[in-house]
């Protein structure tokens, strides 16, 4: 199985999202977050979601599966083994993105309840960003 080369991922801080998320990534690398107005937690959540998309791709499981995990709840039962995978992932990435905030010396609860309160904008091209192909 070809492997992503990881060199290759770019971050990108935007003001609209394919939908209700924080951070995302694209196939082609891309590591997305939602502007939050705060730098420390624009960094936390690209952390968070390059963690995430390291550990997807080192397991083979395309993007596009993430997506349908994220916004497709019978998806999930078609594919359990990797939904399961991808669970872990998660977490692992949570984890990974708490610690940044506390080693910085922040409160996880006050980033949790700061970006819970977000009111994210979704792109009008849905699942397809202006700059996916940059």
């Amino acid at each position: 199985m070809k492997r992503f080369d990881l060199t290759k991922v770019k971050f990108v801080v935007t003001d609209k999202m394919r939908y209700v998320e924080l951070g995302d990534y694209l196939e082609n690398g891309k590591i997305v977050a939602y502007d939050t107005g705060k730098k420390e937690y624009v960094q936390a959540v690209l952390l968070h979601e390059f963690v995430e998309f390291a550990l997807i791709k080192a397991l083979g499981i395309p993007v596009s599966w993430i997506d349908k995990f994220d916004t497709d709840k019978s998806f999930k039962l078609k594919r359990p083994k990797e939904y399961e995978q991808y669970r872990i992932a998660h977490y692992l990435a949570t984890l990974v993105e708490r610690q940044f905030i506390e080693n910085l010396g922040l409160s996880w609860d006050k980033y949790e309840n700061y970006v819970r309160k977000i009111k994210i904008k979704i792109s009008r091209k849905g699942l397809r960003y202006r700059y996916e192909d940059k």
